[in-house]
């Protein structure tokens, strides 16, 4: 694949895609990063991550590489993205669902290509090291819950989705997202967050009952803990959830001693 690359003609000034390939067919090497990796496993990297930014306006994400790995223009955009390291790719790869608006239901259908060719190559030790770092990138930014899958089944839980992390803390989403949006936890582009860096956060909050629930835990409605509140025979907190309004929420353990 590489061979075929260096090979190929292209008319006008060559493309730097080209010029590198063509100096590593001829042994020669100039770029840390695709200089440690296989000189064919450099080109299907620098074919996905090609077809990954052509198809971010994309109305659905493709597995498949259009013309597989000889597609010229993927390998020449995704050579530009690869030239500038690991860091370059980890941005690009973490910017994907601001690029594409968030089109795609799930996140990791973000990333379909990339969880397509290295499953493909999984027992490859020429893949390994891709394999690592993609992995590792998908568990520290993707919400995945233990033996889900990305190219292989996730040990433990790192980062969280709203919806996941209200069913693990039995909140409300809207409780949950006006939380992590406080403490700026959101992981760009989305609504997912690191779970350790947010979890005391969203500990101190479940320790809060809204009006209503801690109304019917009271014995007494609404107005009546209102009213309670409004004299200071009941400290409350007001809090704003996005999307429903503002709440007002008292402690657990004040409600119990009420």
């Amino acid at each position: 694949m590489s061979r075929w690359a260096a090979s190929t003609v292209v008319e006008g000034r060559p493309d730097p895609s080209d010029q590198y390939f063509h100096r590593r067919v001829l042994g020669s090497a100039d770029n840390s990063y695709l200089d440690a990796l296989d000189a064919d496993v450099a080109t299907e990297l620098c074919s996905i991550l090609g077809h990954m930014a052509a198809t971010t306006d994309a109305k659905r994400m493709l597995d498949r590489v259009p013309d597989g790995f000889e597609n010229i223009d993927c390998r020449h955009e995704g050579f530009e993205i690869a030239k500038l390291g690991e860091q370059a790719v980890s941005d690009f790869l973490r910017n994907r669902p601001t690029a594409t608006d968030r089109r795609f239901g799930a996140h990791k259908s973000l990333y379909s290509p990339v969880i397509r060719w290295l499953d493909w190559n999984i027992n490859d030790p020429n893949y390994k090291g891709l394999i690592d770092f993609f992995q590792s990138f998908a568990e520290q930014n993707l919400p995945m819950a233990p033996s889900e899958r990305f190219v292989r089944p996730v040990n433990e839980r790192i980062v969280h989705s709203v919806k996941s992390a209200a069913a693990e803390y039995d909140i409300s989403e809207a409780r949950i997202e006006c939380v992590v949006r406080e403490y700026r936890g959101f992981i760009c582009g989305g609504k997912s967050f690191n779970r350790a860096a947010m979890h005391a956060h969203i500990i101190r909050e479940q320790e809060m009952l809204t009006t209503s629930v801690a109304a019917k835990l009271l014995g007494c409605t609404v107005i009546v803990l209102t009213n309670c509140s409004r004299r200071a025979c009941l400290a409350t907190s007001q809090t704003t959830a996005l999307g429903s309004g503002s709440f007002a929420s008292l402690p657990r353990t004040r409600s119990r001693g009420f």
